[in-house]
């Protein structure tokens, strides 16, 4: 996602922005970009999820599709309506966002669970600290 951040802060960028917006008056060059550009990195960012997914670092029912809008929409949201700059900073920011999301979720504490009990029959909550009686 740096990479084509960096990219897209020049002149690839100014390129793409225009063939996207030819596309929203023009089908033909909307279906042009789709096939030629935008398929091929999709499914190259697909096979990158499907890598962690199997790495156990992503969740297995991610939505494979909503995950990559999710990257690159911001993106592509900045390049089009130009109220930001792509910096490595925002960049950065919005691939934590986005990938804490995929990320596999901690097993629920079930009320019978006595592994995770404090004193007195209590659960254990980690965001507090037990400072004895």
């Amino acid at each position: 996602m740096l990479r084509l951040v960096t990219v897209y802060s020049g002149k690839t960028g100014r390129v793409v922005r225009d063939l996207v917006a030819a596309g929203n008056s023009d089908p033909v060059a909307a279906a042009a970009f789709v096939e030629s550009y935008v398929r091929q990195r999709r499914q190259a960012v697909r096979e990158v999820l499907q890598r962690g997914i199997d790495a156990g670092e992503f969740r297995a029912d991610i939505d494979f599709e909503a995950a990559i809008d999710a990257l690159y929409g911001p993106v592509f949201y900045r390049l089009l309506v130009g109220h930001g700059t792509l910096d490595k900073t925002w960049t950065k920011d919005v691939a934590d966002i986005v990938l804490a999301g995929l990320k596999p979720q901690a097993p629920e504490i079930k009320n019978g669970d006595q592994s995770r009990t404090g004193t007195k029959g209590t659960k254990a909550r980690p965001d507090r600290v037990s400072r004895g009686s």
